[in-house]
Formats: C-alpha cells, structure tokens, sequence
C-alpha cells in the first residue's frame, strides 16, 4: 500500500501564517486608500521625495536613510504616491515579523508573539505608520532587531555586540534616536556579568559608523541638524524659552496606541514589574518601556515633544501587552476591535465631510486628522488652468512644505524654490541653489495655501505687496480650492504670476 502524505506544520508556522493573511490584509486596505482616497502625501513626505532626487550623506533635519529609502521605491515604482509611500509598509510588515520573532525569543507563545504583531500593527499608529514615509520606519525595523540580539541573551550568555552594533548604526541612518538603546545595554551591564566584555566596545564602534554620514553632512552644513533639532524641543520660536506639553503628549500616546490598548498596558505594566517570580526577556522589555515612557513623559514637563518620539518604544509595549493578555482573549479582541475601528472612522471624515450636501449636522473640519494631506493632486490642474509651463517658468513658496508639495504636485515635478518672505526658519531649501543663483530675470508662479478660511482682498494684496520687492510686476491669478467640507472650499490655493526675477533677496535668517 502506498503511504499517504501529510503535511503539518509547527505552531510558529502557524501562527506566523495566520499573521502573514492579516497583513496581507491591511496591505490591501493602505495599497486602496494610497491609490483611491483624497489622502495624499503630507508635505514631510514630499520634502523626502526632494531629497531622495539629490542624494546625499545627509540632510537638513533628518539622516539620509529616507531620502535613500525613497530613492530605491521610487527608482522601482515611478515618482508616484505609491512609489513614495510603499516603502513604508514594506518596513512595516518586516517591523511586525521581526517583533513576531523577539516575542519568540523572549519564551513567550507562538500564540502570545501573534498578538503582539498585531497589536503593534492595528493599532492607529502601527497602520497609518504603514502609510505615511517617515523616519519611523526604519528607526524600528532595527530598533527590534537589536532587540533580537539581546533576547536570547538575557537567560545565559552574551549577545553578538557587532551585530547589536550593526542594527543600531543601521536605525541611526534614519533617526539618532536609536542610540538611546545602548544606554539601556550599559545599564543591563549591572545584572548580566557576562556581558561585561571588551567585544561591547566593538559594538558600539560599529555603531557609530551610522552617524559619520550625517556628521559628516552637519561638519559643512553649520551643524544644522543639531540646531533643528534644540528649536524643536524649545518649541520652535528664536529665543523662546522651552515649556513642555504634558498633557497634549500623553494624550498623543492614547490615541496613537488607542484607549484599550493602552489601558492594558497600565495593568500589564503592574502585573509584570511588581511580579518578584518574574523573570528574564518579557520583565526586561516591560523596564524598557517603562523607562522610555516615564522619561519622555517627564521630559514633556519642560520641553515641547513630538507624539512620535518615543515610537520605538511601541514593540516592547505590544509585548508587554500581549503577554498581560494572553489568557483573556475578549479583551485582545475587544481592544483590536475598538483600534480598527477608530482608524477606519479617521479615514472616513474626509470621505463624509467632502462627500456629503447635509450640513445639519456637520462635522467640523478641524476634526480631519488629514488635512496636511487632503486635495494636494488638485495642484496641478490648477497651475495648467493658470498658465504654468514647465519649460518657461519656475515654481516657488515661502514655506518648505509648500515648496516640496509643488516640487511633487506641478507638471513636470521640477524642484520648486524657497523664497523665504515670512522669515521662517532655515530648511533644506536653504542650501541648494537658490532663485538668484539660478532664476534671474525669469518668471514664475508663486503658489500660497490657505486652510479653514477662504482668503480675503486684503490678504490677497498683502501679499502682492510683499512679492513686489523681488520681481518686475506681480499678478493674482487665481483662488483654487483644493478641498470642499460640506460643499463648502474649507482649503486651496493663491497662484500669482511674477514677472522678471530681479535677484533680491530677503534678509538672511539665524532661525533653525
């Protein structure tokens, strides 16, 4: 009798296909909503497609590994939203295997390191970070690779410090942040004795070699990126003084990881760190997040901080999660629930607010989380309808971020120009050629946006007024809305035609 094959596979392999079928899913979701939706990219994302079209060692307020990033999408998808922003979710699926293997390493289930995947990637901020271009994306994906590294290690051993290093050096192409980890290692030094060897110096070594490029960028650039980055935090003013913003920050993290989720971390936090009997990689993950949560947290007290500085915190967080969850499954599925909900009611607002004629009951428009990102695709009819050809005429704004959303949005996608009349701080416009070098005696289109309000006459020749200094004759063109909320434009933009490019400037500024 011939024997019957059969095929079965491990629990790992299991639950790493039934992980894989869900990000399939949610890859289809961003792939829809990239290709069909109003949401187009955020003006940081443009500014990173510019970069990636002059590659460098380093740029204004960011390492180079998301100009390189976008580089290699666009170079294989076409200088498009999609070729843009799949770069992101490619790093997102790896981010969400890669913690799918840390829960692994760290003793816990096949079962329990599904969940924190998936916690990690359907929470708010794991599917609109699959969506958006940012630093984030790759700070992470190695971030939990070093991760990997030291799991194992935490029960006997010691970690590979090269390798440790390399992931680290890797994350630092795209955000400093990642460094923050050694200090973590260092402090781990004091319980694990093993760990105390010469081949830590090696790691560290190999990680700096992550930040050469961007130093090296900073050495000729008037260190500008450390100088962005200290305005940040003191809220972005020259001279202001730094205050903090507490509550909008743990406000942030709520939203960002959702209310359920976040409620189980609190009792999983409790559980875990108060536990005398628990031992080894999950305790280990739940200091670190703990630790990275309170130090931002306090940090907030007295300086401005992003929503999305402590991202890399989010792995250790699911798994703390997961693991406090493990045996009530309800909750997992109730806070997964109520994460996939929210995110699909945020994508819904800009589809209710531009689609609906009933304003009964309107939803306000400063509700749309997206509007940094909505009608942007609308800019190129409206520089054609206005008489911008590419061939003739050159493109400028007075904010980065409108600069590179015309570089991307205008026929012919040719790098816009910077023509700072506000005053506002230095970018990475500042030091590429600028419209005297390179514009002279040309004619252009100034292209201005405007949000919620539409704007008035006296707006409208404020800023002529502001133009004449710089060009031979300045015309208002037209008013284009970009956006309407209940049929009503709640966002466009002012096109003015600008002839003859006289070469003046305005005053330089120390502003970073």
């Amino acid at each position: 009798m011939k024997k019957k094959l059969s095929f079965s596979l491990k629990p790992t392999q299991q639950w790493a296909l039934f992980l894989l079928f869900f990000l399939i899913l949610k890859a289809l979701v961003i792939f829809l909503v990239i290709q069909y939706s109003s949401i187009k990219l955020s003006p940081d994302e443009s500014q990173y497609w510019v970069w990636s079209k002059s590659l460098s060692y380093g740029y204004y307020s960011k390492p180079p590994g998301i100009a390189w990033q976008i580089a290699l999408t666009t170079f294989l998808f076409g200088d498009t939203e999609w070729g843009v922003r799949c770069g992101a979710l490619l790093l997102s699926i790896g981010s969400c295997f890669a913690l799918y293997r840390l829960a692994l390493l760290s003793n816990l289930s096949a079962k329990t390191a599904f969940w924190a995947a998936i916690i990690f990637s359907f929470s708010p901020l794991g599917f609109f970070g699959s969506l958006a271009a940012t630093t984030d994306g790759g700070l992470t994906l190695f971030w939990i690779l070093s991760l990997c590294e030291l799991a194992p290690a935490l029960k006997k051993g010691k970690p590979e410090f090269w390798k440790v290093g390399l992931w680290i050096g890797l994350g630092a192409l795209f955000k400093w942040s990642s460094y923050i980890l050694w200090i973590f290692v260092l402090g781990l030094l004091y319980f694990h004795k093993k760990w105390r060897d010469k081949e830590i110096w090696t790691g560290l070594a190999i990680s700096i070699i992550g930040l050469i490029p961007s130093y090296a960028w900073n050495a000729t650039h008037d260190f500008a990126t450390f100088r962005h980055v200290f305005n940040q935090m003191q809220g972005g003013q020259p001279g202001a003084k730094a205050s903090g913003n507490f509550f909008e920050f743990l406000g942030s993290q709520i939203g960002l990881l959702s209310p359920l989720y976040f409620g189980l971390l609190v009792f999983g936090l409790i559980a875990l760190l108060f536990n005398k009997k628990m031992r080894g990689a999950v305790q280990t993950w739940g200091w670190l997040s703990c630790i990275l949560m309170v130090f931002y947290l306090g940090f907030s007290l007295f300086f401005k901080v992003q929503s999305n500085w402590m991202i890399f915190a989010y792995p250790t967080i699911a798994i703390v999660i997961a693991w406090y969850a493990q045996d009530i499954q309800k909750w997992l599925w109730s806070a997964t629930g109520l994460s996939v909900f929210i995110v699909l009611i945020l994508l819904l607002i800009p589809i209710i607010q531009n689609h609906s004629v009933d304003a009964t009951h309107p939803l306000p428009y400063k509700l749309n989380p997206f509007q940094q990102c909505l009608g942007w695709n609308k800019i190129d009819p409206a520089l054609r309808n206005a008489g911008y050809d590419p061939k003739k005429h050159f493109l400028f704004g007075d904010k980065y971020q409108m600069t590179s959303l015309l570089s991307f949005y205008s026929p012919g996608q040719k790098r816009a120009y910077f023509l700072n009349l506000l005053g506002t701080r230095n970018n990475q416009f500042t030091f590429w050629p600028s419209l005297a070098q390179e514009k002279l005696g040309k004619d252009g289109y100034y292209v201005v946006d405007w949000n919620k309000t539409t704007p008035s006459v006296e707006h409208k020749d404020r800023i002529i007024n502001k133009l004449k200094p710089y060009f031979y004759s300045v015309d208002y063109v037209s008013n284009y809305s970009l956006f309407e909320s209940y049929t009503i434009p709640s966002k466009g933009v002012m096109i003015f035609k600008c002839t003859h490019y006289n070469g003046k400037v305005p005053p330089v500024t120390n502003r970073y």
